[in-house]
């Protein structure tokens, strides 16, 4: 077993004619990992180009090229054996244990396959940075904080942006939301995700101060505008971000006191945290500052926010809901991807409390009960071990140095953000785990082993990867143009044959099918392709569209009840959208359709008269379908 303990500083300060290439290697391999950083770290969270359905493609491209690229270099050629981390065998083993239960036992290859996929692209890039990196921890942390930096920088000027509404001047650029147009948000596109990706400049800063590579002036107002730009986004983790930072800090103090560059990284961490919180509590006297020189500044720090949403009251309970589906499926949980259709179904049967939204919970906001509900025990226990394996070294006696410190701050913010909402379902963050637990001083074990079919497989993983950015791009591009159906038949027949032949791929299909469906419609003459098609769409992604076609079909194919329950949970999780469902089903003339129609009526008219838009209203439109309340939340 070998650990990144071994590595030591670099100070050279001369180089003579023999080691000129080793210093020249050394400058490549930095300027590699930095670009390598700036691909997973910085460019997706600029990502301007979210369209339905694909909205998060281009966030994830950039992650999965990179790897893919780094992958192809792996292994070198001729070596003897290779090192084998604990993050590697961790992702091994949860993934050969996801394919083979939803590609065999659970009869969702498909729906499984993206992140079965994710999970062999963080296999490799776990790979690629403990074989073929070997750069001193140091030099690795400071380019990882480098592009952190970086690229809050980046997102500073886009949150100032929208904080001042100068968004909407922009052509796109920078992404607002059309209801309140000073959401700052950056161009990660939610709130939580900004102030979580900001906070990672916090330590960052610090690190790179402490170890004298930022200036203390610089130090001083990147942290002060880091700060703002948290409490401006309205989320209220980064309280538990900075609350994280000062016990870790604490406890990395009480086993290495002595190191100085430690001592100041801890200084800088603790004034940082005090200024955050500062800010938070006199945000309301900053805006009115603001607003007084002119500046028409209008938010909301996360403190304001605290109590907001009843404090969590539907995250409690998708929790409930998700608890319940493991106690159902104990095992191997209902399958990746899977929940969503779940969390539907039990909002409008389950006896459950109501808090009403009005978007798919495709997630439960929780990783623990997440990873239960769709993998089971099983899965649930090889993540959670196999995290608690690679952080846990950290606490080990004589690891307390500051590049562990960095690492471990930005664990720490990904996993508390893990538990109240999905970070870990996007890329760049899932990206970021891995090479904290890469990089940590985890077990690592070198295997003696011919690794020829390693290398070639690595290689070739690679380049589907990169063949799959390059394809996808034009992909992406087609399915944008198609979301709706042309005027020509024609045309659309040559667009369906094109989804058709794009969602054979299973990184593409479900894609395929959310794009398809806005080409098949409801008809009695082709029932015998739409209803089963609607039927399988709705267990992997129930929106309100889908569920409405499902019911729609069900009514025509002499299902009634099927259809009322479709109709039921289409109304329960999408209130808002009652009326336009009377308005939809107006069309329909047909006498299976007459029931469906009373019932949307019924549920447009109280959500009408008890405010549209409130929360009132959502909740006189949900109880016309739903199950009595019979039952409390977990918590």
């Amino acid at each position: 077993m070998i650990g990144r303990d071994q590595y030591n500083h670099v100070g050279t300060t001369c180089v003579y004619r023999g080691e000129r290439e080793p210093m020249v290697r050394h400058w490549a391999a930095e300027g590699g990992l930095l670009l390598f950083f700036t691909a997973c770290f910085i460019l997706p969270f600029l990502n301007f180009v979210r369209y339905m359905p694909l909205q998060d493609w281009w966030s994830d491209a950039p992650v999965v090229l990179a790897i893919g690229l780094a992958a192809l270099f792996t292994l070198k050629r001729g070596g003897e054996g290779f090192a084998l981390p604990a993050a590697s065998l961790v992702l091994l083993l949860l993934t050969m244990l996801l394919a083979a239960s939803n590609g065999l036992l659970l009869d969702n290859a498909k729906g499984s396959s993206q992140a079965v996929g994710s999970l062999l692209a963080m296999l490799l890039l776990s790979l690629w940075l403990d074989n073929r990196i070997d750069l001193p921890l140091q030099r690795i942390c400071l380019l990882l904080a480098g592009a952190v930096l970086l690229g809050n920088g980046l997102q500073i000027v886009l949150g100032l942006i929208q904080a001042l509404d100068l968004a909407r001047w922009c052509r796109g650029w920078v992404l607002f939301d059309y209801n309140e147009p000073t959401t700052v948000m950056g161009n990660l596109a939610q709130r939580n995700q900004y102030a979580q990706y900001l906070s990672w400049g916090l330590p960052a800063a610090c690190y790179l101060h402490a170890q004298d590579r930022l200036r203390t002036g610089l130090c001083v107002a990147l942290v002060a505008m880091l700060a703002v730009m948290i409490t401006w986004s309205g989320a209220r983790l980064p309280l538990a971000y900075g609350l994280g930072i000062c016990l870790v800090s604490w406890f990395w103090l009480r086993r290495a006191g002595a190191d100085s560059v430690l001592r100041r990284m801890a200084t800088a961490l603790a004034l940082s945290v005090l200024l955050l919180a500062l800010v938070q509590l006199f945000n309301r006297e900053l805006v009115w500052l603001l607003n007084w020189i002119g500046l028409p500044v209008h938010t909301f720090s996360g403190s304001e926010r605290i109590l907001d949403a009843g404090f969590g009251a539907r995250r409690r309970i998708e929790w409930t809901k998700a608890w319940q589906v493991f106690v159902e499926h104990p095992w191997l949980g209902v399958g990746l991807g899977r929940y969503a259709a779940q969390s539907v179904w039990l909002e409008v049967f389950a006896g459950l409390p109501k808090a009403p939204e009005n978007w798919l919970f495709t997630q439960c906001h929780n990783l623990v009960f997440q990873l239960l509900a769709e993998t089971g025990g099983l899965g649930a226990a090889i993540a959670v071990g196999g995290l608690l394996a690679c952080l846990l070294p950290f606490f080990g006696k004589g690891r307390q140095s500051a590049e562990n410190l960095l690492l471990l701050l930005l664990a720490m913010m990904m996993l508390t953000h893990s538990m109240f909402e999905f970070p870990l379902w996007y890329l760049p963050f899932l990206a970021m785990l891995t090479t904290v637990c890469t990089l940590g001083p985890a077990p690592r074990w070198r295997l003696r082993t011919p690794i020829g079919l390693l290398r070639w497989s690595c290689i070739a993983g690679g380049m589907l990867m990169v063949a799959h950015v390059v394809s996808g791009a034009m992909i992406f591009q087609r399915f944008v143009q198609y979301s709706a159906p042309s005027r020509s038949a024609e045309e659309n027949v040559r667009r369906v044959d094109y989804i058709g032949k794009v969602g054979v791929d299973p990184l593409w299909a479900k894609s395929a099918d959310l794009v398809l469906g806005n080409y098949l419609m409801p008809d009695r003459k082709h029932l015998d392709l739409t209803l089963p098609f609607y039927e399988k769409l709705a267990r992997d992604q129930p929106y309100v569209a889908v569920l409405l076609r499902l019911s729609l079909c069900r009514a025509l194919a002499g299902r009634e009840q099927g259809a009322r329950d479709a109709l039921a949970q289409a109304i329960a999780n999408y209130p808002d959208e009652a009326p336009k469902l009377v308005f939809t089903l107006q069309a329909w003339q047909e006498p299976e359709i007459s029931p469906l129609k009373a019932m949307a009526l019924r549920a447009a008219q109280a959500y009408q008269e008890h405010g549209a838009n409130t929360d009132a209203g959502r909740m006189a439109a949900v109880m016309t379908v739903a199950a009595p309340v019979t039952r409390s939340t977990l918590f």
